[in-house]
C-alpha cells in the first residue's frame, strides 16, 4: 500500500491523502480518497504510517494550533480511519509542523517546523519518548485440582520471530520478557497435561504494563471423551451439533499431536443387520468426508512419506509412514495401516484421481504384502467401474416451488452442499433426484427457510436426503391481493 497526497479530482478540496494498493508487478489499483474523518477543504499532506498502522499526516483543515499541525489517526477494526487526534504540543506549534517520521523499534521520531527558535525557514527536529516497560507473568496451574505445576513449559513466539521458552519454577510461575508494538502466542505444555493456547499484544498500548496470562492445564486422562455425533433415524447428515464437535475435535488434536482419538460408528438395534451396517459405514464416511473437505490442510499430514517429531527429554525422531500406497505413485493420500491379532493387518486407503477420491478399507489380511496388494486392486476396480455423478452444486438453485398469498407465485431453492454420488458406471440411469415439498408453501418465506427435501433414489429405493432451502425472500400479499388469489384458487386451482 502506498499513502499520497493529491489535489486530483475526486476530493474534499485542496490536497487530499489518498491510498493505493499493488495488485501485481508494475499494476496498481485505482486510487481511493481515505474519506471525510481525514480529509478537509484544506490541505492534508505528508502522510506516514507506522508499523503499528497509526496514520500519521499534516493538515491546515482540521482544528489545530496555527499554520500546518501534525495528526494521527488509528484504524478502526475494518482497517478504516473514522477519527483523527492533534498531536498538540509541544509537537505542534503556532508555526507549520509537518513531515512526523517515527523510527520501529525505539520511541524515537523527527518532524519538520518553521516555528520560533530553529535556525530559520523549515527545521527539523527530534524527539525520544521514554521507553514504555512491559512485564509478562503468570502461574500454571491443574485444572481440576488446582494445584501448581512445577517445570511446565510456557512458550513464548512473537510476531517478528522471536521465540524463547521459560519453565515453571517451584510456586508455578513463569516470566518472559515482552517488547512494545508486538504481538504474542503463548503455549503452555506438560507430559501427562493438554496443551493450552494464549495470545496477546502490546500494539497500541500506550503506557507501562504488567500483563499477567494464568494457564490451567486440563490433565490428560486415558480417554477423553467428546460429545456423541448423533444422527436421525436412519439418517446419517451430520447435525448443526456434530459439526461444531467435529470442529473443537480438530482444535484438539491440533494443539495436542500426542493424541489418538478413534472415531466409530454404530446404529441401534432397529433395521437387518444388512441395513444397519451399510448406515453404520456412511455415518462413519460423512464423518471422514467432513474433516477432509472442511481441513484439508491437516489431511495433508497423512501423505507425509515421513515425519520428525520432537521427543520429551532425547534426540528428534524420524519416522517413515508405513501406507504402502503412498510409495506406489497412484495417486494415495492417505490414511492409516493397523494390526491386531484378531483383524490381523488391516489398511483404511485414500487416492485421488481426476478429482475423484475413494476411500477403501481391507482388513484380515496375514501379511503386509497380500494388504498392500488387495487394496491396490480394490482402488483399481473402484476407478474402472465406477463414476461420480453430481446431483446438484453448492449453493447453485436447481428446483422452484409454489408460493401461496406471496408477491412472488414460486420460489427458489438450492442445498447448502455439493451432492456428489458414485454408481457402477452402468447404473447410472437408474439414479433419481426428487424435488420434494408440501405445498404451496404459504407466504412469508425467508431467505435460508427450510422449504423441501432433495431425494435421491437408487432403484425406487430411497438412499439419501438433502434439505432444500429458499434462496429469496418473498412477501406476502395484502388483505385485497390475499382475497383475489384465494377465489382464483377456488375457481382455477391458481395459486
Amino acid at each position: 500500500m502506498i499513502f499520497f497526497s493529491s489535489d486530483q479530482k475526486g476530493g474534499y478540496g485542496g490536497k487530499d491523502l489518498w491510498v493505493v494498493q499493488k495488485i501485481k508487478r508494475n499494476q496498481w489499483s485505482e486510487p481511493m480518497n481515505l474519506g471525510p474523518a481525514i480529509n478537509t477543504s484544506g490541505d492534508e499532506m505528508f502522510p506516514f504510517v507506522h508499523v503499528d498502522g497509526t496514520l500519521y499526516f499534516a493538515s491546515d483543515g482540521h482544528i489545530g494550533m496555527g499554520g500546518l499541525d501534525i495528526y494521527k489517526s488509528v484504524p478502526d477494526s475494518n482497517l478504516s480511519f473514522t477519527s483523527v487526534v492533534n498531536l498538540k504540543s509541544p509537537v505542534n506549534s503556532p508555526g507549520d509542523d509537518f513531515g512526523m517520521i517515527i523510527e520501529r523499534k525505539d520511541e524515537r521520531g523527527y518532524f519538520t517546523s518553521n516555528r520560533a527558535g530553529g535556525k530559520g525557514g523549515d527545521d527539523i527536529y527530534q524527539f525520544e519518548l521514554p521507553p514504555l516497560k512491559f512485564t509478562l507473568q503468570g502461574v500454571v496451574t491443574d485444572s481440576k485440582t488446582g494445584a501448581i505445576l512445577t517445570d511446565a513449559n510456557v512458550q513464548l513466539v512473537a510476531s517478528d520471530g522471536y521465540s524463547d521458552d521459560k519453565k515453571t519454577d517451584n510456586t508455578g510461575s513463569y516470566n518472559h520478557k515482552i517488547k512494545p508494538i508486538t504481538s504474542y502466542e503463548l503455549v503452555a505444555s506438560l507430559d501427562g497435561y493438554l496443551k493450552q493456547k494464549k495470545t496477546m499484544t502490546t500494539i497500541g498500548v500506550e503506557k507501562n504494563t504488567d500483563f499477567v496470562i494464568d494457564f490451567e492445564l486440563d490433565p490428560v486422562v486415558r480417554e477423553i471423551v467428546l460429545p456423541k455425533i448423533e444422527y436421525d433415524y436412519a439418517k446419517w447428515d451430520l447435525r448443526e451439533q456434530s459439526i461444531q464437535d467435529l470442529d473443537a475435535l480438530i482444535i484438539t488434536l491440533n494443539e495436542n499431536p500426542n493424541i489418538t482419538i478413534e472415531l466409530r460408528s454404530h446404529t441401534d438395534y432397529r433395521g437387518t443387520d444388512k441395513q444397519n451396517q451399510i448406515l453404520s459405514q456412511k455415518r462413519a464416511d460423512a464423518c471422514i468426508n467432513y474433516l477432509i473437505e472442511n481441513f484439508p490442510n491437516y489431511y495433508t499430514y497423512f501423505s507425509e512419506t515421513e515425519f520428525t517429531w520432537d521427543r520429551t527429554g532425547g534426540d528428534p525422531i524420524t519416522q517413515g509412514n508405513r501406507n504402502p500406497l503412498l510409495y506406489k505413485n497412484i495417486g494415495a493420500d492417505g490414511i492409516k495401516t493397523g494390526y491386531l491379532a484378531v483383524e490381523k493387518y488391516s489398511l483404511a486407503s485414500s487416492v485421488e484421481r481426476g478429482g475423484r477420491r475413494l476411500i477403501a478399507v481391507a482388513s484380515g489380511f496375514k501379511t503386509k504384502n497380500d494388504r498392500s496388494k488387495e487394496s491396490m486392486k480394490l482402488h483399481m476396480w473402484g476407478f474402472t467401474n465406477f463414476d461420480t455423478l453430481q446431483i446438484s452444486k453448492q449453493g447453485e438453485d436447481f428446483t422452484e416451488f409454489d408460493v401461496w398469498l406471496g408477491k412472488k407465485n414460486k420460489v427458489k431453492g438450492y442445498v447448502k452442499n455439493d451432492i456428489y454420488k458414485t454408481f457402477k458406471k452402468a447404473r447410472k440411469r437408474d439414479i433419481k433426484a426428487i424435488a420434494s415439498y408440501n405445498g404451496p408453501i404459504p407466504a412469508p418465506i425467508k431467505n435460508g427457510q427450510e422449504i423441501g427435501l432433495l431425494k435421491i433414489f437408487f432403484k425406487n429405493e430411497l438412499i439419501d436426503e438433502h434439505k432444500i432451502f429458499a434462496s429469496e425472500d418473498i412477501k406476502k400479499v395484502n388483505l385485497f391481493s390475499r382475497l383475489i388469489k384465494s377465489i382464483n384458487y377456488l375457481i382455477w386451482g391458481d395459486v
